[in-house]
């Protein structure tokens, strides 16, 4: 590959790539040079109306800020570049063949900028698409934001060194070349250190007034941060956007335990003034929602044994309530003890309709991760976090595979009910059809863990190394593997079952109709759901008005917790080949309704094809006994064994927002559920009426948020389908 006309048409990571192809370095040296070169030679652009630079995560990841706020309300929000090496060079689409909003082909946008090299660039893709097979998925993580920010970023040369001569000592050819690999990268990373300052410093040049003396300040902090210990809150805060950047913005990590100290000390001694960082915070936030960043957490217990609420947790929550945007997905530690004006501030970003933060019981996650995993330690224990939508981790301790695999507990069901030698035509009591329903639960797990271990163990010797993740990722270096390839200290894979409820609800109208009262006879039940009820519609109203789960009713919320313990027990028992558990939750995003898609006809009445739950909560419309009976319901689910987050939506109308006694009754409805056990807690507020306009006129609404699955998300976007799923799915508050 001619490297000349690489560097003429600034593909510079392929340049990195074929240079390291050319010298004949071993992989995974070809992604190391890579991104040396793409960060060697990336511009920054110091934002007209951003402080907090750099503010793009590669070059030209998004056409302008702009666009960047139009592109993550698209239906995914990625343009995928964020999570590979360039536009071309991307493991996660070697093709070449990389959209953006727009749908435009970087490829073919290359070759309209150099048609001179158009063949070039064709026979470049193709090459590409040989030598970089993507494996598996992509795994949602946290930058070691506490490390870096402690030991600073020569800690981590210093890694590299020690490592490198140990392994030559050792003969360790693997580790040796593995840190070659991030030595490349520490050395990109040193340089665009270097050219982040240059345009600060020009920016500040060229500013008046205010912001002139604004981004000098940046400037000095930037260029004195990072490489040592960080010394100020605005240094520390420029270290963790540039970790944001550099692992391509997906989730940071908790932000008040990290920065907090910092916050407190340079307000109280006047180095820092409040209007400065309530800007700089915003463009944080700003940061997430244009980058489709992921999660953020606040609050909860501290490694050291006390609490985590300081004057940044407020001023977080304070940011949160202002910005009203679906990003970060804030994730709000609750403890036992939390200050009371914490709850307040949660309430007032929840009540203003952004979803967020969600909220999560702080000891019981502890408490269950600590049984799960008896190597965890309390001190890391009280470190644990989030990915993503809700993926239970250990931010810059581990790699959890989040979301790697997926069963759906409905279709499970159906598949027992229907099976010719073990379904319902074949059971005479329902003790024998739980018996089957078992069976295929232990048969589809295990067929899905067989398969994830082989792609895990795929991914634990590609040749991506996923660099960053494995710079940033305690213990990689000194283990000298990489992110994937064991070398994080704590290793598991979040999965999670959809249609739950579904199959609860299902299994309990069966056992109600057919076993205890023998309304129904299996012959004509398994008719009717081979139809979808064509033909049968009485006996789809019969179904629809068996008890449910959800209610409060013991006999329904039994059956769920004997099938949703063993479900979960199931997959605990498998390990993956780093060693961690399968661990279950319930997490399902926009998901539930593709889940449903190809799920037949269900027993609890559901027409085929119609969504699934969209959490551990009641199917949609079948709660009818208010927000306390459906709490008392899922508080019987043994959701310890579901620690991955099993994600509960709770959905109020937005009067409750102005009404003082509906505000102090949600209060208790959070600290009761907690007080119960349960794992986690999502609240929106919303008017079916202002849904009903968007949906007539979304132009006028493209702000409008809504709590789905485990993320908020703009309800203009979402699809008729979820829409109608979302104004089903409501409570009376004045029975909170």
């Amino acid at each position: 590959m001619d490297l000349t006309i690489l560097r003429e048409i600034e593909e510079y990571a392929a340049l990195g790539f074929y240079e390291a192809e050319a010298l004949g370095l071993p992989a995974p040296r070809t992604y190391g040079l890579a991104l040396r070169r793409l960060y060697e030679n990336m511009p920054v652009r110091v934002h007209e109306q951003i402080l907090l630079t750099p503010f793009e995560p590669y070059y030209a990841c998004r056409k302008s800020y702009g666009d960047a706020m139009n592109d993550a309300r698209s239906s995914d929000g990625k343009d995928g570049s964020h999570h590979g090496v360039s536009y071309i060079l991307n493991p996660f689409n070697s093709s070449g063949m990389e959209i953006v909003a727009g749908h435009i082909n970087i490829a073919e946008e290359k070759k309209q900028k150099y048609p001179q090299h158009a063949a070039f660039i064709d026979a470049l893709v193709a090459d590409l698409k040989t030598k970089l097979q993507p494996h598996y998925g992509y795994v949602h993580s946290c930058p070691d934001i506490l490390q870096v920010l402690r030991k600073g970023f020569n800690h981590y040369k210093r890694l590299i060194a020690d490592g490198l001569a140990a392994a030559k000592t050792e003969n360790d050819e693997t580790g040796l070349q593995f840190l070659l690999c991030m030595q490349d990268f520490a050395a990109g990373i040193d340089a665009f250190h270097k050219t982040v300052t240059q345009a600060l410093t020009q920016a500040a040049q060229a500013a008046t007034g205010a912001r002139a003396e604004q981004l000098a300040l940046l400037r000095d902090e930037f260029a004195g941060c990072f490489y040592e210990p960080a010394q100020s809150f605005i240094g520390g805060l420029l270290t963790v956007n540039l970790l944001f950047m550099l692992d391509g913005c997906d989730s940071l990590g908790r932000l008040d335990y990290a920065l907090g100290d910092l916050f407190e000390q340079d307000l109280a001694s006047g180095k820092l003034s409040l209007p400065l960082a309530r800007s700089l915070l915003e463009n944080l936030w700003e940061a997430f929602e244009a980058h489709n960043g992921w999660n953020m957490q606040l609050g909860g217990r501290t490694p050291e044994g006390g609490q985590c609420y300081n004057a940044l947790t407020r001023e977080c929550l304070r940011c949160d309530a202002r910005r009203m945007a679906r990003r970060p997905n804030l994730a709000l530690r609750v403890t036992k003890d939390m200050p009371d004006d914490i709850l307040e501030l949660a309430l007032d970003s929840i009540l203003r309709g952004t979803g967020t933060p969600a909220l999560y019981n702080d000891e019981a996650y502890m408490d269950n991760l600590r049984a799960l995993f008896p190597e965890l330690t309390e001190a890391d224990a009280a470190l644990y976090g989030f990915g993503g939508c809700s993926e239970t981790m250990i931010p810059g301790l581990s790699c959890c595979d989040s979301l790697g695999w997926c069963s759906n507990l409905a279709h499970t069901v159906n598949c027992a009910l229907h099976d010719k030698a073990r379904g319902l035509a074949n059971c005479a009591t329902f003790e024998e059809l739980m018996n089957s329903v078992q069976q295929h639960i232990d048969e589809n797990i295990k067929k899905i863990t067989t398969q994830v271990y082989a792609d895990l163990e795929q991914n634990m010797t590609a040749k991506d190394p996923k660099i960053a993740r494995s710079m940033f990722t305690r213990d990689c270096l000194e283990n000298r593997r990489g992110f994937e390839a064991g070398g994080a200290r704590y290793n598991w894979a979040v999965g999670s079952y959809s249609g739950t409820t579904v199959a609860i609800d299902s299994l309990f109208a069966i056992k109600h109709l057919v076993y205890e009262t023998g309304a129904v006879s299996r012959e004509r039940l398994l008719a009717a759901l081979k139809t979808d009820f064509a033909q049968d519609e009485e006996l789809r109203g019969m179904l629809l008005r068996a008890p449910k789960f959800g209610n409060d009713h013991a006999a329904a919320d039994a059956l769920g917790a004997e099938l949703l313990g063993y479900t979960w027990n199931a997959a605990l028992q498998y390990r993956t080949p780093r060693g961690g558990r399968f661990l279950p939750s319930i997490i399902l995003f926009q998901t539930y309704a593709h889940e449903g898609s190809y799920v037949t006809a269900t027993a609890n009445g559901r027409h085929a094809g119609q969504p699934l739950n969209d959490s551990v909560g009641a199917f949609e419309g079948a709660d009818t006994n208010g927000p306390t009976a459906l709490i008392n319901s899922v508080l019987k689910l043994p959701q310890h064994l579901a620690s991955g987050t099993p994600i509960f939506n709770l959905r109020f109308q937005k009067s409750l927002a102005c009404d003082p006694a509906g505000r102090a009754g949600l209060k208790s409805l959070i600290r009761t559920y907690f007080a119960g056990g349960g794992l986690q807690m999502q609240i929106s507020v919303l008017s079916n009426e202002e849904m009903r306009e968007a949906q007539k006129h979304p132009e006028k609404y493209q702000d409008l948020i809504v709590r789905i699955g485990g993320y908020s998300e703009y309800f203009v976007y979402l699809s008729p389908e979820l829409q109608e799923t979302v104004l089903r799915r409501g409570n009376d508050p004045a029975k909170a």
